[in-house]
């Protein structure tokens, strides 16, 4: 069975090999293609389950709160620990370009057939790496796009900022769009740099696989009063770094972030949006961003 999903730009072309019909949520919505100016792809193949997964060869990587990776056969192995079942229960074979990857369950756990579960637990940590490698970066923060301009603006900043609060305020506004609550990718293309909705959505559950050309970068700050503030390019980058979703998997890559995240704060207006928990936000910050 084949299927095809979306992250943003990316495209997962997937083939299903289990013996089983997927099940499948309306989690999966969120993963559901829409048309898009420029794709890059990621072939997914669902293995059959199987009754183990394999044991790791050489040096780990691992985060004590979830996965481990390592390299084995000139690609990357990575699995998942599930804490409702106590086990390392997902595997993903990855080939060393991020391009392709075979996804693998226990048998013994209740949701190997689940479909967006076995999606949702890999493709983050997937995408993240190859987004870096095509010169982007995953960031937390909320996408807020203008309908008329087509232009969008990425809220960051750490749990608590805000960027659920500003978020509801546009989602009340016919003439805005959030496409995220919460991940982000930031690509260049061309001259100029894009955002895009991810299905991994926060407090809001907003996830669309929607974007546009970044306007940009907002820094929330919870305060009495609206007030939109330059930052310079090095506290700028010194914030933004906050915001990274990026495992920690091989220096190289975190070296390739930071460098597209320079780029990026070289390239994309930043300002810090002091803001309260006013709708009037929304007018606020409109015609503020005209003046940009």
């Amino acid at each position: 069975m084949e299927l095809e999903f979306q992250a943003g730009p990316l495209q997962f072309r997937t083939q299903w090999k289990c013996m089983s019909v997927p099940q499948r949520s309306a989690e999966i919505d969120k993963y559901t293609p829409v048309p898009s100016a420029q794709r890059f792809s990621l072939n997914l193949s669902i293995e059959p389950s199987r009754a183990a997964l394999s044991l790791p060869r050489g040096p780990v990587t691992e985060n004590p709160d979830n996965w481990r990776a390592w390299e084995e056969g000139g690609g990357v192995v990575l699995q998942v620990w599930s804490g409702h079942s106590n086990s390392w229960a997902i595997e993903a074979r990855i080939t060393s370009d991020f391009s392709a990857a075979a996804i693998i369950c226990r048998s013994d756990h209740d949701q190997h057939d689940q479909l967006e579960f076995l999606l949702a637990t890999v493709l983050r940590w997937i995408t993240s790496l190859r987004v870096t490698l095509e010169g982007g970066v995953l960031l937390h923060g909320a996408l807020i796009g203008f309908t008329e301009s087509g232009v969008c603006v990425l809220g960051t900043g750490p749990s608590g900022a805000g960027k659920s609060t500003l978020s509801s305020f546009f989602l009340e506004r016919r003439s805005f769009a959030v496409w995220t609550d919460e991940t982000t990718i930031v690509l260049p293309f061309g001259k100029s740099w894009h955002a895009f909705g991810t299905p991994w959505s926060g407090m809001l559950e907003v996830a669309k696989n929607e974007g546009g050309k970044l306007g940009a970068l907002c820094f929330l700050e919870k305060a009495p009063e609206h007030c939109l503030e330059t930052i310079g390019k090095e506290q700028a980058y010194l914030r933004i770094v906050k915001e990274l979703y990026l495992p920690p998997w091989r220096e190289t890559f975190t070296e390739r972030a930071l460098e597209n995240l320079q780029r990026l704060i070289d390239e994309v207006p930043s300002r810090v949006l002091y803001f309260s928990k006013s709708p009037s936000v929304v007018d606020f910050l409109s015609e503020e961003l005209v003046k940009l």
